[in-house]
C-alpha cells in the first residue's frame, strides 16, 4: 500500500475530487482489501491482504452527535443520495450519524460495505453493479 494514494483518496472524497468508484479502482489496484472508517475518530484505516495497514485522518473533522438508534432506512437513503451524487462525502458522513452509524467497512473483494451502529445494528449494503 502507498500512503501518498491512500492519502490522496481520503482527501479527495471531502474535497469531491476522486468519486467513489475511482477511489474503489485506485486503492484495489494499490493493494487494499478492505477499509474502516471511523466517524468517532474521524480516520479510515486500510488494510492489505496481509492485514497490513495504514490510517489516514479526515481534515477538519470534528466527531458528530451519533444517533442512539440506528435506522437502516436512513442508511440506505444516505446511501443512494450519495451514489447519485445528491450529496457530497461529509454530507454523507453526517446523515449516517444522524441514522445511528459510528463506523463502516468496505469490502472490496466481498463487493460490500457494512454500517454499524451504538449497539451492534448493522446494515449491508451490496456494490451496485457496474
Amino acid at each position: 500500500m502507498t500512503p501518498a494514494i491512500l492519502d490522496q483518496c481520503t482527501a479527495g472524497a471531502f474535497d469531491g475530487s476522486v468519486p467513489f468508484p475511482e477511489t474503489i479502482k485506485r486503492i484495489f489496484n494499490d493493494g487494499v482489501e478492505w477499509y474502516s472508517a471511523n466517524l468517532i475518530f474521524g480516520v479510515k484505516t486500510y488494510y492489505g491482504a496481509d492485514l497490513s495497514h495504514y490510517q489516514t485522518p479526515w481534515p477538519d473533522w470534528t466527531a458528530p452527535q451519533i444517533a442512539d438508534q440506528f435506522c437502516a432506512e436512513s442508511v440506505s437513503a444516505a446511501i443512494k443520495a450519495s451514489q447519485t451524487g445528491q450529496i457530497t462525502y461529509k454530507e454523507f458522513l453526517g446523515r449516517i450519524a444522524d441514522a445511528g452509524v459510528t463506523y463502516y467497512t468496505v469490502h472490496l473483494k466481498g463487493r460490500k460495505a457494512i454500517y454499524f451502529g451504538r449497539h451492534g445494528d448493522s446494515f449491508i449494503e451490496p456494490f451496485p453493479s457496474a
